[in-house]
């Protein structure tokens, strides 16, 4: 649960560093220009995670969009990531974990 804050944290650090190794000059632009593209190729994997909590919480994806809304978009997210999913069948599907009921 809480991994997908931990990487989406990770990404933004590493998109910050990539960027500053690009604009350091042309010795570190390999580098930076190699972990901006992993960082982007990690973008569809972590939104479908995003969206997969959400429909475990019983929320619509489209509730991911609220991350654009600067800092209570952001804490909303993350509570939102690290709160209990429904412990019963919702509209997005059965309880994915192996609980018993």
């Amino acid at each position: 649960m809480g991994y997908v804050v931990i990487a989406t944290v990770l990404q933004i650090f590493a998109l910050v560093g990539a960027i500053a190794l690009i604009d350091a000059g042309e010795i570190a632009a390999l580098p930076g220009l190699i972990a901006l593209v992993g960082i982007i190729g990690m973008i569809i994997p972590s939104i479908a995670v995003s969206v997969r909590r959400l429909h475990d919480t019983g929320k619509s994806g489209w509730m991911l969009l609220i991350i654009l809304i600067p800092c209570i978009g952001f804490i909303l997210w993350i509570v939102w990531m690290v709160e209990d999913g429904q412990a019963h069948d919702n509209a997005y599907g059965p309880v994915p974990t192996n609980t018993m009921e």
